[in-house]
C-alpha cells in the first residue's frame, strides 16, 4: 500500500474542513444581506397566542437574522397569533408590531426595534411616586463606536425601572435632575452608567461582541481594529480551553507564524520562534513582557507564570509592531497581560481552577525483543567470521562456535533467549507520570479601584523516576485612583519551584540497552552495589564487549534544584489635563537558584570517574533585573473625526548576575550527601567557582499615531537604543519604523456592496536592532587559571572587536484583513520580508593571531513567508455553535553573504566535516550536508559501487554505498570524498501551522487542536544508531529485514560485525536522514458547564468539569522518537486530565 504524503493528508484536512465552513456558512446566510434585502426574505410563521419574544427567537434562529431591542421594550405578556406563509419579512413585522405600538428599521445587519412614540414613557415602565416631573428634560444621542446612532437602548434611572429608550436617531429625553445615574443596556452591547448632565449628553456604546473593538496590548493599549502591524491576540478563554502550566504549550498551534515545539521535560520551557529565524550566531527566542515588564528565559524561565493568571497573550510580528521594545524586538515579542478586578464589582469574584492526571511515553520506535536481537548478533558474527574466512562453513561456525561458546553471548543471554522472556530497561525506570494543578483567585473592586488575587501550586511526577517539579505561586494586582487626575498601581507575582531531576543519560541508556540482560540484579538493592553489575554490559564477553553506567545507579545520584523568582511592576499615572497621561514605571525580576547535586561513593561514576570517592556540589545563580519606564502619552481627537496619539518616554534597564560553585569529594558517609561541604576530605580535588555579568540598556522613545474617520491609519515609531554590549562610540543606534492601515469597508464606494464585512489593508516597514551576544565581546578578556597551584591569567581564544556594533533588520510587511457572512468568516494575511545585515558572525582566526575567533559585523541573511489565518462560524444559534480555525505559515531563509570572498564556512571537527552548522550562500542556514547513498550494493548495480575508491571505506554485496557525484573539477573522478558532500535538506519546515475545532452544545463542548509541520529533513541519531545495530545493544525491526543472499530485494543493509571491516554507516550517508512531517493532535477536550438555574441555588456564576487528553496520536514517516521534540534527553509523553472549574 503506497504511503500517502503528510502534505496530502494536512491539506485534506485542513481544507476540507475550511471549505466545510465557508459552504456551510455560505448556505446558513444565503437570505441574510443588508439592508432592504432583509425584509425581502421570504418566511412562514404559524403561531397562536405566542409570546412576541419567542416569535422573534424562532425568526432568528431559523431564518438567521438578528433583532436589537430593549429587554424593557418587549416582555413575556405580549401575545400575537400569525400565520404567513413564504411571505416578506417586512410584512410579518409590520402585521405583528402594529398592533402592539412597536415599529422597526434595519440598521446595517440588524433590525431595531423600537416604540412608535419613542420619546413617550413606554407603558412597561413605572414612574416612582416621589419622581419630580417639573424637573428639566436631560437630553441626549447615543452612537456606536463608529458614531452611527443607535436606536432602541434602554435608559433607566439606577435603582428604579423609570425611563425611555432611543428614536431611531439615536435621541432620547428624560426628566431627572442632573446628577442622577442613569444606566445605558441594550442587547449586544456593552452596559454603561452615567451621571445624568444639564448639557446635551453623546454616549458612545461599545459592541460587547465585536471582535474590532477587542483590545489588544502591544506596549501601548490599542482598539484591535487600529492596529496597523502584524499582531495576533489570544484571549483567556482560548487560553484556558487546554490545562496547561505554561504559555507556550496554550499557544501551540493557535498563532500563524510561531511555532513552538519540545519542552516535554516538567521543568523545560518550550521552543519558540516566530517567523522562522533571521540571525545566524544571535539568538532567535522572542522577548516576553508581563505587564510591562522585559523577561528573559532564565532562573525559572517562562514557566514561572501561572497560566491562570493570564488574561491575554498578544503576539508582535513585525517591525511596526515590536517599535516600542527596540532592540529587544528583533525575534518578535510575546506580550502577556495579567488578570485584573473590576470597578464596582460588588462582593467580589472567587474562581478555583483545578485539575488533575496522568502521563505515559507517547511514542517509541519499533525495536526488537531480546529473541530476535539474539538472532542478529547470531547473522552479525556470522558474516565477520565469513569475510574473514570466504570458504569456512557459515552454519558450522553458528552451531559450533556462537551457539556453544560465550564467544559472543554471556550465559545469562542464553539463558534469555531460551527461556523466551524480554527484558524492557525503559520500562524498569520509568512510571506513570502524575500532574495536578490548583488555581484559587479573588477580584473585585469599589468605584475608587481594582484588585486581583490569586494562589496556584502544580505538582508534577515524570514518567522517569526521581524526576518530579513542585510549583507555587502567588500574584497580586490592584489599581487605585488616588485622585481624579493620579492613579497608582502594581502587577507583583511570585514563584517559588522545587525540583528533583535526573541525567538524561538515564533515559538515554535505558532506551538502548540490551533486552537479553536481566536487569533485576542492576536495581536490586542487595547486588546493584556489587562490581558486577555496577556496569551494564551489553555483550557480556567477547571482543569490542561494551559497557555503561548502570541506569539504576545513575538514579542514586541526587540533583535537586530549587528556584525563586521575584516579578513586579509597579506605577504611578498622572493625568494633568484631558487627553495627556504621564507615566512612571519602575519594575524588577529577581531570581535565585540553587542547584545541588550528590554521587554516592558506591556506583559506577564515582568509581569510574572519582576515584571511588564521593562527590558533592553546590550552586547558586542570583539575578537581578531593573527596568525603568518614563513616559508621556497625549490623545486628542479633532472634529469627531481626526484622532492623534503622541508618545514620548525613556527606558533604562540593567541586569546583573552571580554564579558560585563549590564541589568537594571523599565524605566520611554517604548519607551527609551535599548538607555538609566541609566535610570533603579530598582537598586537592575540592572545587570553587565564581562569575558576574553585568549589562544595561538606555533607550528614547518616540510614537506617533493618527487615524482618520476609523478609515485610514498611520503609526511611526523611532527609538534610540544603547546597549553596554558594544564599545563607546558603536553602543547606541537608530531604530525607526511606519506603517498604515486603510479600512476599505468603510468608504462610501463600499456600501452598498454586500461581500466584505470588513477589508484592510496594512502595510509597514521598519528596522530593528539585534544585540543577543555575550555581555563583552567588544573587549578581549582574561581570567583567572590555577596550574600547579600557581595562579595564571589565561585568555579563552576570543579576541575583542571595539568595532563591534548593532546587527540591524530591516522588516517590511504587508497585510489584509477581511471578513464576510457577517463575520462570521474572517481571514488574515501577511507577507513578510526580513533582511539582516551586519551580522554579528563569530569568525575563525588563524592560531598564528593567537586567538581563535571574534565576532564581528559581517554576513548578511534574508528570511521571507507568508502567514495565513482563517475562522469560520459555521453554526451560531442559541443552542449550537461551532467554530473552525486553521493557520499556515511558510518562511525560508537564505545566507545571501559572509566574510570577504567566501562562498561557505565548514563546521570541522578535528579533520571532518560535520553534517550540521554549515553555511553557504544562497542556501538555507540549517542545511544538512553529506554523502547521498546509493542504496544497497546489489549485482543489479555493480557498476555504480564496484571499483571506487571509498577512501578507506569497503562495501561489499549488502552493504551501503555513497555515491561519487563530483571532484575537484566539477566532474566524478572515481574517488569518494568530499567534494561529493552535498546539501541534502534542510531542517527547518517549508511550512507549519495548526487548525482547532470547537464545537458547544446547550453547554457541552467539545475542542480539539491540531498542530502539523511539512517539508522538514531530520537527522535521528537514535534510528542510524538503531538500524546501525550488530545485537550488541538495541535494534530497530527495520532489521528484520536486512539484506542476506536470499533476501536481496530490501533496503536495509546487511549487519556485519567485524573490527577490520570498514564499512559505511548510516550516520556517514543521507540513507537516514528522515522526513520531519508530522500532523500531531495536540489538545482534545470534552467539557460540560452546569445549567445556570442549578447555580443560582449554589450562588455561583459558573460550574465546568472537562476532560483533556494531550498528544493522542501523531502521523509521521520519522522514525526516531519524535519529530518535534528530537531524540535524546526527556521522552514525549501522552496526557489525561480530568478538571473543574468554580466561580462565585
Amino acid at each position: 500500500m503506497k504511503y500517502k504524503p503528510i502534505l496530502v493528508k494536512i491539506m485534506k484536512i485542513t481544507f476540507l474542513q475550511l471549505t466545510l465552513s465557508l459552504s456551510l456558512l455560505a448556505s446558513a446566510f444565503a437570505k441574510d444581506v443588508k439592508g432592504q434585502s432583509i425584509l425581502d426574505t421570504k418566511v412562514s410563521v404559524s403561531e397562536t397566542n405566542a409570546a412576541l419574544k419567542t416569535v422573534i427567537k424562532k425568526l432568528e434562529q431559523k431564518y438567521h437574522v438578528n433583532f436589537v431591542f430593549s429587554p424593557a421594550l418587549i416582555n413575556d405578556s405580549q401575545k400575537v397569533s400569525a400565520s404567513f406563509t413564504e411571505k416578506s419579512l417586512g410584512t410579518v413585522l409590520t402585521q405583528l408590531f402594529t398592533p402592539l405600538n412597536l415599529a422597526y428599521e434595519v440598521s446595517g445587519d440588524v433590525i431595531v426595534i423600537s416604540n412608535v412614540n419613542a420619546n413617550a414613557l413606554p407603558s412597561v415602565f413605572t414612574k416612582p411616586a416621589d419622581l419630580d416631573m417639573t424637573q428639566a428634560p436631560i437630553k441626549g444621542r447615543i452612537v456606536d463606536d463608529k458614531g452611527l446612532p443607535l436606536a432602541g437602548i434602554t435608559i433607566t434611572i439606577k435603582g428604579t425601572q423609570t425611563g425611555t429608550v432611543t428614536d431611531t436617531e439615536g435621541k432620547f429625553s428624560l426628566n431627572v435632575a442632573a446628577g442622577t445615574v442613569l444606566v445605558f443596556t441594550a442587547v449586544g452591547f456593552e452596559t454603561q452608567e452615567i451621571a445624568a448632565q444639564t448639557e446635551p449628553m453623546s454616549i458612545v456604546l461599545l459592541a460587547s461582541n465585536n471582535n474590532l473593538a477587542e483590545i489588544v496590548v502591544v506596549g501601548t493599549t490599542f482598539k484591535k481594529g487600529d492596529l496597523t502591524g502584524a499582531v495576533s491576540n489570544v484571549d483567556a478563554k482560548t487560553l484556558q480551553e487546554r490545562p496547561v502550566t505554561n504559555v507556550n504549550s496554550a499557544l501551540q498551534g493557535r498563532v500563524a507564524g510561531v511555532f513552538i515545539g519540545g519542552g516535554s521535560k516538567p521543568s523545560d520551557d518550550a521552543v519558540i520562534r516566530i517567523r522562522g529565524i533571521n540571525t545566524i550566531n544571535s539568538g532567535s527566542t522572542p522577548i516576553y513582557v508581563v505587564d510591562g515588564l522585559i523577561m528573559e528565559n532564565n532562573l525559572g524561565g517562562f514557566n514561572s507564570i501561572n497560566m491562570n493568571d493570564v488574561a491575554s497573550v498578544s503576539i508582535l510580528k513585525d517591525a511596526s509592531a515590536t517599535a516600542l521594545y527596540g532592540s529587544r524586538g528583533a525575534n518578535g515579542v510575546v506580550v502577556i497581560t495579567t488578570k485584573k478586578g473590576k470597578k464596582k464589582a460588588g462582593d467580589g469574584t472567587i474562581n478555583y481552577d483545578g485539575w488533575a492526571g496522568f502521563s505515559n511515553i507517547a511514542n517509541m520506535p519499533s525495536t526488537m525483543n531480546a529473541q530476535q536481537l539474539f538472532n542478529l548478533r547470531v547473522d552479525a558474527y556470522a558474516n565477520g567470521y565469513i569475510k574473514d574466512n570466504p570458504t569456512a562453513n557459515r552454519q558450522d561456525y553458528i552451531d559450533n562456535n556462537l551457539l556453544k561458546t560465550n564467544l559472543a553471548f554471556s550465559q545469562q543471554e542464553f539463558d534469555t533467549n531460551n527461556s523466551g522472556k524480554s527484558y524492557d530497561w525503559l520500562k524498569a525506570i520509568s512510571q506513570t507520570g502524575y500532574q495536578q494543578n490548583h488555581a484559587l483567585s479573588f477580584a473585585g473592586g469599589t468605584d475608587k479601584g481594582t484588585f486581583y488575587l490569586s494562589l496556584g501550586y502544580a505538582g508534577t511526577t515524570g514518567i522517569i523516576q526521581h524526576l518530579n517539579e513542585n510549583k507555587y505561586t502567588g500574584r497580586f494586582n490592584a489599581d487605585y485612583d488616588v485622585k481624579k487626575w493620579l492613579k497608582i498601581g502594581t502587577n507583583t507575582g511570585f514563584t517559588r519551584t522545587d525540583d528533583g531531576q535526573t541525567d538524561d543519560d538515564v533515559y538515554n541508556q535505558a532506551i538502548n540497552a540490551n533486552p537479553l540482560l536481566n536487569y533485576n540484579p542492576y536495581r536490586a538493592a542487595d547486588t546493584r552495589y556489587t562490581p558486577n553489575y555496577l556496569t551494564v554490559y551489553y555483550r557480556a564477553l567477547g571482543q569490542n564487549s561494551n559497557n555503561s553506567f548502570n541506569p539504576f545507579n545513575a538514579l542514586d545520584i541526587t540533583r535537586n534544584q530549587n528556584r525563586n523568582r521575584l516579578v513586579t511592576s509597579n506605577y504611578i499615572s498622572i493625568n494633568p489635563i484631558k487627553g495627556l497621561d504621564i507615566r512612571s514605571t519602575y519594575s524588577v525580576d529577581y531570581g535565585q537558584q540553587s542547584y545541588f547535586t550528590f554521587t554516592p561513593n558506591n556506583i559506577q561514576e564515582a568509581i569510574r570517574n572519582y576515584n571511588g570517592d564521593a562527590r558533592a556540589k553546590a550552586e547558586r545563580w542570583n539575578d537581578l533585573y531593573w527596568q525603568w519606564d518614563n513616559t508621556a502619552t497625549y490623545t486628542k481627537t479633532f472634529n469627531s473625526k481626526h484622532r492623534i496619539t503622541a508618545l514620548l518616554g525613556t527606558s533604562a534597564s540593567k541586569r546583573t548576575s552571580n554564579y558560585t560553585l563549590a564541589q568537594g569529594d571523599r565524605f566520611a558517609s554517604n548519607d551527609l550527601s551535599y548538607f555538609d561541604l566541609n566535610g570533603a576530605a579530598a582537598q586537592d580535588k575540592t572545587t570553587i567557582g565564581s562569575n558576574f555579568y553585568a549589562y544595561s540598556i538606555f533607550s528614547v522613545i518616540a510614537r506617533f499615531t493618527y487615524s482618520y474617520d476609523d478609515k485610514y491609519f498611520v503609526t511611526a515609531t523611532a527609538r534610540d537604543d544603547g546597549s553596554s554590549r558594544f564599545a563607546p562610540g558603536h553602543q547606541y543606534g537608530i531604530f525607526p519604523s511606519a506603517s498604515v492601515k486603510w479600512d476599505i469597508n468603510k468608504e462610501d464606494f463600499m456600501k452598498q456592496q454586500k461581500i466584505f464585512d470588513q477589508l484592510s489593508l496594512r502595510v509597514g516597514y521598519g528596522v530593528v536592532g539585534n544585540q543577543d551576544i555575550t555581555n563583552y565581546a567588544f573587549q578581549t578578556l582574561y581570567g583567572s587559571k590555577v596550574n600547579n597551584n600557581n595562579a595564571l591569567i589565561s585568555n579563552d581564544g576570543l579576541r575583542g572587536n571595539p568595532d563591534l556594533t548593532w546587527e540591524r533588520q530591516k522588516q517590511a510587511n504587508l497585510g489584509i484583513d477581511m471578513a464576510f457572512l457577517n463575520s462570521r468568516l474572517s481571514v488574515t494575511a501577511d507577507a513578510f520580508y526580513i533582511n539582516n545585515d551586519n551580522l554579528l558572525l563569530d569568525r575563525q582566526l588563524a592560531l598564528t593571531t593567537g586567538y581563535s575567533h571574534q565576532l564581528q559585523n559581517i554576513g548578511r541573511v534574508n528570511n521571507k513567508g507568508v502567514d495565513l489565518s482563517l475562522s469560520g462560524q459555521v453554526i451560531k444559534s442559541s443552542d449550537w455553535n461551532w467554530t473552525l480555525a486553521g493557520n499556515i505559515s511558510f518562511a525560508k531563509n537564505t545566507v545571501k553573504q559572509l566574510y570577504g570572498t567566501a562562498t561557505e564556512i565548514y563546521n570541522i571537527s578535528g579533520s571532518t566535516i560535520q553534517r550540521e552548522g554549515n553555511l553557504f550562500i544562497n542556501q538555507p542556514l540549517h542545511g544538512i550536508y553529506t554523502l547521498r547513498s546509493g542504496g544497497i550494493a546489489q549485482e543489479s548495480n555493480r557498476s555504480q559501487w564496484d571499483g571506487l575508491n571509498y577512501n578507506g571505506k569497503t562495501v561489499g554485496l549488502g552493504d551501503l554505498f555513497a555515491l561519487d557525484v563530483s571532484g575537484p573539477n566539477g566532474v566524478k573522478d572515481g574517488i569518494v570524498n568530499q567534494y561529493d558532500l552535498q546539501l541534502v535538506g534542510n531542517e527547518d519546515p517549508k511550512y507549519y501551522g495548526g487548525f482547532s475545532t470547537d464545537l458547544n452544545y446547550k453547554g457541552v463542548s467539545l475542542n480539539a487542536v491540531f498542530v502539523y509541520s511539512h517539508g522538514a529533513k531530520k537527522i535521528s541519531s537514535y534510528y542510524e544508531g538503531l538500524i546501525n545495530s550488530v545485537g550488541s545493544s538495541m535494534a530497530s525491526t527495520d532489521l528484520l529485514n536486512r539484506w542476506t543472499p536470499t533476501n536481496t530485494n530490501t533496503n536495509i543493509p546487511r549487519v556485519i560485525d567485524n573490527t577490520s571491516y570498514n564499512r559505511y554507516n548510516p550516520s556517514d550517508l543521507d540513507y537516514a536522514i528522515q522526513d520531519g512531517s508530522y500532523l500531531r493532535l495536540s489538545a482534545l477536550t470534552l467539557g460540560y458547564d452546569l445549567p445556570q438555574k442549578l447555580l443560582n441555588s449554589w450562588h455561583a456564576n459558573r460550574v465546568r468539569v472537562y476532560a483533556t487528553g494531550s498528544n493522542l496520536f501523531l502521523i509521521t514517516k520519522y522514525k526516531g522518537l519524535d519529530p518535534e521534540t528530537g531524540d535524546y534527553g526527556y521522552p514525549p509523553v501522552r496526557t489525561f486530565v480530568l478538571g473543574v472549574n468554580f466561580g462565585f
